[in-house]
C-alpha cells in the first residue's frame, strides 16, 4: 500500500470497541515489530482485550479510504511511580502502551500527532502526568517523543525486553 501525502484524519477508538481493536491488532501485528520494539503475542492480546473494553484508550489516524495508518493507545496506569513527581496523585498518571504507523505512512507526522492527541485526551480525562518508555537507540520514538514535548527522565538496563542494540530503555514523560 503506497501512501503517498494523504489527508488524515484522527479519532478516538475509545467506545468502539472489537472492530476498532481488531483493527488495531491487525496494524500493530504487521507494522509494529522491528529490532526496537517489544511485542509479546499476549501483551498485545491484553492490550487489544482492554481497548475492546473501553479500560485502554487509543488516538487512531484514518486516511482517505478508511485505512487505519496509525494508533497509539495509552492507559491509566502509573507504570514509573519512582519518577512520577510526588505531588502529583498516581491515579492521574497515565502510561502509552502502543505506538504504531503504517510504514508507508512513516515519516509524515503521524506518530507526532497521535502522541499530541492522547495528551490532549489524557489532560480531558484528568490525568496530569503521562508516561512512556522506548528503546533507548529507537531514533523514530526519540523523536516522536521529544516534538511531543516529553523528555527523558531515566535510562535503564532492560535486556528482557530490549534484546536489539544497547539493550536499555529510555524513559520519557510530560507534565499535563
Amino acid at each position: 500500500m503506497e501512501v503517498a501525502r494523504v489527508s488524515v484524519k484522527l479519532r478516538s477508538a475509545s467506545g468502539q470497541a472489537d472492530a476498532d481493536a481488531d483493527a488495531v491488532g491487525a496494524l500493530l501485528r504487521e507494522h509494529g515489530p522491528n529490532q526496537w520494539n517489544w511485542l509479546p503475542e499476549d501483551g498485545v492480546a491484553t492490550t487489544l482485550a482492554e481497548l475492546a473494553l473501553g479500560v485502554s484508550h487509543a488516538e487512531l489516524a484514518v486516511g482517505d479510504a478508511g485505512a487505519l495508518l496509525g494508533a497509539l493507545v495509552w492507559r491509566f496506569e502509573d507504570r514509573y511511580p519512582a519518577l512520577r513527581p510526588t505531588e502529583l496523585p498516581s491515579d492521574q498518571a497515565v502510561f502509552v502502551v502502543e505506538a504504531v504507523v503504517h510504514r508507508d505512512a512513516a515519516g509524515q507526522g503521524l506518530g507526532v500527532k497521535l502522541l499530541n492527541a492522547a495528551i490532549a485526551a489524557a489532560r480531558r480525562a484528568g490525568a496530569t502526568w503521562l508516561v512512556a518508555d522506548r528503546h533507548d537507540e529507537n531514533a523514530a520514538s526519540a523523536g516522536m517523543m521529544r516534538k511531543a514535548g516529553m523528555v527523558e527522565i531515566d535510562n535503564y538496563a532492560d535486556p528482557a525486553r530490549r534484546p536489539a542494540g544497547n539493550r536499555r530503555s529510555a524513559v520519557c514523560a510530560i507534565h499535563l
